[in-house]
């Protein structure tokens, strides 16, 4: 059995390795571009309002980029793509996605990864200019600063530039890897902590991803948030305790709910020894009101692991309605794991003694050789357990068929029947009478002055009069009323 379940899809959706041999197939350039377009197209008033009001060379890097997102251009700028990639990766309103990613799939697809390692470097010398200072409206004037790009909000949209070159560089070998990085160390010197974490994240480094969490979990420690790049970072280092460590230090344990996404990554980096870490996370999450659906999301990457810590954690959680589905068919799977803990579980009294006992039954019925090897292993309590979940699946009586009601015994659905041919009666003529309709009277004749429907007027229902406006009344008749003498 392996320590983690690689064919499961949700691994597969974990970002690769560095230089793990993985097939890149990136899609066509002009399908991106295509999108792209359409993102470029809903700021274009915005940016043109900007070019208006921006001079010098910043006005003439927006013309660049104006010209480069009409029409695709045969090969590309890296400035001009990172101003792009700044201007309009953003998310325009709440619905809209983060455009960064689609930038760096167009980006490896036309000019190949290490232009798209320079053209992230360019985008983190450049801010993004709008005509109010907050970032959660749609901007009528977007221009560019020559200053250091820093973090906005997003809505939590997490901006994922440095998956698709991730993806690059894990199609690398050995050799061009060592490359890469060193193009990274050059471009990443003296660049802003809001962009460089993408930078390395993108080439995967573990050396360089520690520098950039401690860094950011230093800085965002005083925060009730973490910044969402990193993540990225965090999830690529290769010490699990270093891992652990870090995220005890975040100050605000409700900051790993932006997390839960990138844990795929983690399980990819560290195999089994990832297990404390989301173990970490979920207790956290369970403990913080994370939320039925981040909850399980963690279960299920935590699921990823065939580890004994796992299962164990995962028995004591049987009584949790949020994991119990995920708990019972992860023990289901592996009854080698699954068995132990169970029947240690099953003992005593309670509801959580009764959901383990009924799993145990399952398990064992699954896997009865392997149930009765664990029994011989146990102590006396525990074997009694299991003894007694297989005695109850194997001491069955077969019933006869003429004991079973008839559906069952003979069920209709396995008969195998011809299909009645339809009746037709032959010899049969048209009578020789020409087609007329004999209406009952002459109101129901399609032409007739009398056949269109009558309306019943109803008499428009009066709206109750309130106390107030029946007191008003009442004055007003006395008023018109002659005086009695």
């Amino acid at each position: 059995m392996t320590d983690v379940d690689t064919s499961a899809r949700l691994y597969q959706t974990a970002a690769p390795l560095p230089a793990s041999g993985y097939v890149l197939k990136p899609k066509p350039a002009s399908e991106t571009y295509k999108r792209l377009h359409e993102r470029f197209t809903k700021m274009s008033a915005a940016i043109d309002a900007g070019i208006k009001t921006t001079e010098g060379d910043m006005q003439l890097l927006l013309e660049r980029v104006k010209t480069a997102y009409t029409d695709m251009p045969a090969k590309l700028d890296a400035t001009t793509e990172g101003a792009a990639y700044r201007l309009f990766a953003p998310p325009r309103e709440y619905r809209d996605d983060h455009g960064g990613e689609l930038f760096a799939r167009y980006w490896v697809a036309k000019e190949g990864g290490e232009f798209a390692l320079r053209a992230l470097a360019k985008a983190s010398t450049l801010s993004r200019a709008t005509h109010s200072a907050n970032t959660w409206s749609e901007p009528k004037t977007l221009s560019l600063a020559d200053s250091p790009h820093v973090d906005i909000d997003t809505w939590g949209k997490t901006d994922d530039v440095w998956l698709p070159i991730r993806e690059w560089a894990a199609s690398l070998d050995v050799a061009s890897l060592a490359k890469a990085r060193s193009l990274v160390v050059e471009l990443r010197a003296g660049m802003s902590l809001s962009t460089r974490p993408l930078l390395d994240a993108a080439l995967g480094d573990a050396a360089l991803c520690t520098e950039d969490a401690r860094e950011l979990v230093t800085t965002s420690s005083a925060q009730h948030h973490a910044p969402l790049g990193l993540w990225p970072v965090l999830f690529s280092m290769d010490d699990a305790q270093t891992i652990s460590d870090l995220v005890d230090t975040l100050s605000s344990k409700w900051a790993l709910t932006t997390c839960v996404d990138q844990l795929p990554n983690l399980v990819t980096r560290l195999g089994a020894r990832a297990a404390p870490v989301l173990l970490r996370i979920l207790g956290v999450g369970m403990k913080s009101g994370f939320g039925t659906d981040r909850v399980k999301e963690i279960g299920q990457t935590l699921a990823l692991i065939h580890s004994a810590e796992v299962a164990e954690a995962l028995v004591e959680r049987l009584n949790e309605k949020d994991l119990r589905a995920i708990a019972t068919e992860y023990l289901q799977h592996n009854p080698p794991l699954a068995l132990a803990p169970l029947a240690s579980a099953a003992i005593g009294k309670g509801a959580h003694a009764e959901l383990a006992r009924s799993v145990l039954g399952s398990v064992t019925a699954k896997a009865p050789d392997e149930a009765k090897r664990i029994a011989q292993t146990l102590a006396e309590p525990q074997r009694t357990m299991i003894e007694a979940a297989l005695e109850r699946f194997e001491n069955l009586t077969e019933a006869e068929p003429s004991e079973l009601p008839r559906v069952l015994a003979h069920p209709p659905w396995l008969e195998k029947k011809r299909a009645k041919p339809p009746r037709v009666v032959a010899g049969l003529s048209q009578l020789p009478h020409t087609p007329r309709v004999a209406w009952e009277s002459e109101a129901q004749k399609p032409n007739s002055r009398t056949s269109a429907p009558t309306t019943r007027r109803t008499q428009p229902t009066r709206k109750r009069s309130s106390p107030r406006s029946k007191l008003r009344r009442h004055r007003r008749r006395r008023r018109r009323s002659p005086p009695t003498s």
